[in-house]
């Protein structure tokens, strides 16, 4: 059964990686918070794929998230700025960001980022299972963002508190500096990866069709990318 495990992950991965289509190389110039960052020469502007990270300030308008700030310092900490990197990437998104995978030091920056509860799963843009698997082990074992009673995904956040295209109830008014209420029963001990939710208020003890059906849709995609003998 492990070495079935083990082949799947394996053959999600590389069907993953097929999907790049162009690499970028540069110094890390900036760390725009925990999914962004730019790159020199030619202030290469890239989104690590397949996360969402708490949202940093930007301006009076666009408050900041909770934990914003630490998920920014998270990257800095993983990926120095001045560092020699290379971004493998898939495309632009609408703002004309590169949307990369980077690996340093041997570290999947995006992969690493979840696990440790720096930012959420994009669920809506994973094509790596591994990144849904990390964002329920580190939502079972409270780390990072998970450690807030209320966590709020970045995405909810901007519709609520920047674009006002939610109704969402959010005190988008908080600073993301302010103090927020950690959950008061104890972090559970880092292990196997267990369940979590999706774009929906997190909640650990409601069941989540959505974050299901997403999971079904990463899984199903590069199942039927394969050609089986």
């Amino acid at each position: 059964m492990k070495r079935l495990l083990f082949l799947i992950v394996a053959l999600a991965t590389s069907v993953c990686h097929a999907q790049f289509t162009f690499e970028l190389q540069g110094q890390v110039a900036y760390v725009d918070d925990g999914d962004t960052l730019i790159l020199h020469p030619n202030k290469q502007r890239i989104r690590l794929a397949e996360i969402d990270a708490p949202e940093t300030e930007h301006g009076t308008s666009r408050p900041g998230q909770p934990y914003g700030s630490a998920s920014r310092a998270a990257l800095v900490a993983m990926m120095p700025v001045g560092s020699d990197v290379t971004a493998r990437c898939y495309e632009r998104d609408a703002h004309g960001r590169a949307v990369c995978r980077m690996i340093f030091n041997n570290i999947d920056i995006s992969l690493e980022m979840v696990r440790l509860g720096h930012a959420h799963a994009y669920r809506e843009y994973v094509r790596d299972p591994r990144i849904i698997g990390a964002a329920e082990h580190a939502k079972s074992a409270q780390l990072g963002l998970w450690s807030f009673s209320d966590a709020v995904y970045p995405q909810t956040w901007r519709r609520s508190c920047w674009d006002k295209s939610d109704n969402t109830p959010l005190f988008c008014s908080v600073s993301e500096s302010s103090p927020v209420v950690a959950r008061s029963r104890p972090a559970k001990p880092a292990s196997t990866p267990p369940q979590s939710n999706d774009q929906a208020s997190p909640n650990a003890d409601a069941f989540d069709f959505q974050a299901v059906f997403a999971r079904l849709k990463a899984l199903t995609g590069w199942v039927n990318s394969i050609k089986w003998p």
